[in-house]
């Protein structure tokens, strides 16, 4: 950019110099400065850019749909049962082992930017994380399923508290586990790609390394047995999340498409 381009420099969102031919006054009205003169670094950049702000984004929306689910899951449990459906040292465990390996792990940028990228229109400067799905109507989904599982296990085959509250972790923890991989992209998993991100497997194994005492093991944590009937509740419930979720993404991709073309 030359002297002159500095009012346009300023006015602009993001004010982009050279940086081998531009001006001194252009550089420092500039908001970002190229180390060389090829303007293909822009468009590098903004990939690179578009790929970090994507991972935050999955990762606060995941955080923020675990905590409506277990926030609501306990709330809408008091006033239904006037107890909670999991005990306190239960809900901690689920919130240690679901929350640190896979939100973090989305966070750090461990999932690579998707191919269509830069085809994607830019996002409007006023725009926030949450603009495009905050994660509210899966946590109450993941909620909704994990009272389902406490109902089931405490009230239909009149086991009591203690094998509703076991049913209730399991359903909650496991479908959190779930919801990271739902959480990873806009799109199915069957077209975002089981193994595009192989980091993930690694942050589910030490979830469930967490976990899985707790599930299998009698007492522990409050937990108690649970025998084939209860296991088959508990797969049926995990099911419908990512169900639902691949139907709502599917939706909103073909209607995104409709518009764009």
């Amino acid at each position: 950019g030359q002297a002159g381009d500095a009012p346009a420099l300023k006015a602009a969102d993001i004010g982009c110099a050279t940086g081998v031919t531009g001006t001194e006054t252009a550089r420092a009205a500039a908001d970002m400065v190229l180390a060389g003169d090829d303007f293909t670094d822009i468009v590098k950049a903004i990939g690179e850019s578009r790929g970090v702000c994507g991972n935050i984004g999955r990762a606060v929306r995941f955080f923020l749909c675990c905590g409506i689910a277990e926030a609501m899951a306990v709330l809408i449990g008091l006033l239904l049962w006037k107890q909670p459906p999991l005990l306190p040292a239960q809900l901690l465990l689920v919130s240690l082992a679901t929350g640190v390996f896979p939100g973090l792990l989305l966070a750090i940028g461990s999932e690579p930017a998707g191919q269509d990228i830069m085809k994607q229109p830019p996002r409007p400067k006023n725009q926030g994380l949450f603009t495009r799905g905050s994660g509210l109507w899966q946590g109450l989904l993941i909620a909704a399923v994990t009272l389902t599982a406490y109902w089931g296990g405490a009230d239909r085959m009149a086991g009591g508290h203690e094998l509703g509250a076991t049913m209730a972790m399991t359903v909650l923890a496991l479908s959190q586990l779930l919801h990271a991989f739902t959480a990873r992209s806009r799109y199915s998993l069957f077209r975002a790609g089981w193994l595009k991100n192989r980091y993930i497997f690694g942050a589910l194994a030490g979830s469930l390394v967490l976990l899985t005492p707790a599930i299998v093991a009698p007492k522990l944590f409050g937990n108690v047995p649970m025998n084939g009937e209860q296991r088959i509740w508990i797969i049926a419930l995990l099911l419908l999340p990512p169900m639902v979720c691949g139907m709502v993404k599917l939706i909103k991709n073909r209607i995104i498409k409709k518009r764009r073309s």
